[in-house]
């Protein structure tokens, strides 16, 4: 049998799938019927499915979920990077309380300071996590073992232990300052959001307007901006050992930037297969790498497919940018070749995760096209400014200043495009009502594109 490996880990991914959104035993019942197609298919999705039965969502026995209700104090190690908000800070402290231990999702002032490893005493009221506004804020802290929430914490810090995420957290902090002192804002905030994802200083209106675009991926962690920055690399470069190294040099540098969460590996893997796929002209090859990669992290966390959309938006725009930005560039002829790669990688991510986000958020940008168009080709020049400026400030705010400068008039001139698209009429519409049957509309007008795309031409 061709690819046996490949067949397998759809089966998995398959089997995730339906056990995630139907009864385990209806799923079982397609590993049955698939056993007519494939064996192999059909181990696969019998082994995605039990995998979901394996990882319940509720509270394990004994879990600080059981004492939600009352004011408590839970005494632990803060357990994640802190995640600044306008009004709070938020982070996993996986600790213990009267007998019952587990790790609890703490919000505290945002003006204090932790660092992952601190040894820490937290005090107040533990609740349980409430859904809201149509998405199961419940399950989506489950998947990743926290079952309980303790808001408007009172947090004391008892000591620290030296562990890799803290000096990871001590090298993106450091950034996240010279970055602050290197630019002005807004071009601070959109610097930080496209080099590491990091939004706390955009401005509501920026974001939003980010959102009305359909460009809200620019500021994501994801193997999206990981493969425009590669394609970049590889235009400019040409399928040389020198592509190479600058590719696997800003994966590195990426990593270390973030710091090693599943968030991150998972947009550094994905970027890695894109860099096979451009590199070494094997986009078949690095699709079926990527798929038997998100196999293997489903196996490792299997709710991840329902309930962390990025992982569906990376895992989706790769396997689209692999299989059909090679058949959208040769067609699109017209477009400057200084362009077209990142023109026609943008062209092949939107299409494949359009009915996803139109599914998820009931909304879809009529400007988004466009936008995109004009945004992302500039996406590769300001994250180079700005890695560029502020690693020269290290070294001298003197010589940083006029790569600066110009980066930063590049980016208000392209927030500025962005908020004028977003302020048009009818930028973006909300189909609350009919997410699915949008989603499903999408799907086929996708399909059809595909199929016109991979339809043999004739001279």
């Amino acid at each position: 049998m061709k690819q046996p490996a490949l067949m397998l880990a759809l089966g998995v991914i398959v089997g995730v799938a339906a056990a995630s959104w139907l009864p385990v035993w209806l799923a079982l019942g397609l590993a049955a019927v698939a056993c007519y197609r494939s064996l192999l298919l059909a181990i696969g999705l019998a082994i995605g499915a039990y995998r979901i039965m394996l990882s319940p969502l509720l509270p394990p026995e004994a879990d600080l979920a059981d004492l939600a209700g009352r004011e408590r104090t839970v005494r632990g190690v803060v357990d994640s990077f802190p995640d600044y908000r306008q009004e709070y800070q938020q982070f996993v402290v996986k600790g213990t309380a009267e007998g019952k231990e587990g790790r609890t999702l703490v919000q505290t002032d945002p003006l204090l300071e932790f660092s992952p490893g601190d040894r820490v005493e937290v005090t107040g009221l533990l609740t349980a996590p409430r859904n809201f506004d149509g998405f199961d804020y419940r399950s989506f802290l489950a998947k990743d073992g926290v079952h309980s929430i303790m808001r408007r914490a009172d947090v004391n810090i008892a000591g620290s232990k030296q562990t890799l995420a803290r000096t990871f957290y001590a090298i993106r902090k450091r950034w996240v300052l010279q970055t602050e002192r290197t630019f002005p804002e807004p071009a601070a905030g959109f610097s930080l959001g496209i080099l590491i994802g990091e939004r706390s200083t955009l401005s509501d209106s920026h974001i939003e307007a980010f959102r009305k675009t359909g460009t809200t991926h620019i500021l994501a962690l994801s193997g999206f901006n990981v493969s425009i920055i590669i394609t970049a690399i590889v235009w400019v470069l040409g399928r040389k050992p020198a592509a190479l190294t600058a590719s696997l040099g800003l994966i590195a540098a990426f990593v270390l930037l973030v710091g090693p969460s599943a968030t991150v590996v998972r947009a550094a893997l994905m970027g890695g297969f894109l860099l096979l796929g451009q590199l070494f002209g094997r986009p078949q090859a690095a699709m079926y790498g990527a798929v038997i990669t998100a196999a293997a992290m489903l196996l490792i966390q299997p709710h991840a497919l329902r309930y962390d959309l990025g992982f569906d938006l990376s895992f989706l725009a790769t396997l689209g940018i692999l299989w059909l930005e090679p058949d959208i560039r040769s067609r699109i002829t017209r477009v400057p070749e200084l362009a077209r790669g990142i023109v026609s990688a943008t062209l092949a991510a939107s299409g494949a995760t359009a009915p996803l986000i139109a599914l998820t958020f009931g909304t879809a940008s009529l400007v988004s096209p466009l936008a995109n168009l004009l945004v992302v080709p500039a996406i590769p020049l300001l994250m180079l400014g700005g890695f560029v400026s502020v690693m020269i400030s290290f070294v001298s705010s003197e010589l940083a200043a006029l790569p600066a400068a110009l980066t930063a008039a590049a980016t208000v001139r392209l927030l500025g495009g962005i908020s004028w698209l977003a302020d048009l009429p009818a930028a973006s519409v909300t189909f609350a009502e009919l997410k699915g049957p949008t989603a499903i509309l999408l799907s086929v007008v996708a399909a059809a594109g595909i199929f016109q795309l991979k339809r043999p031409r004739y001279a």
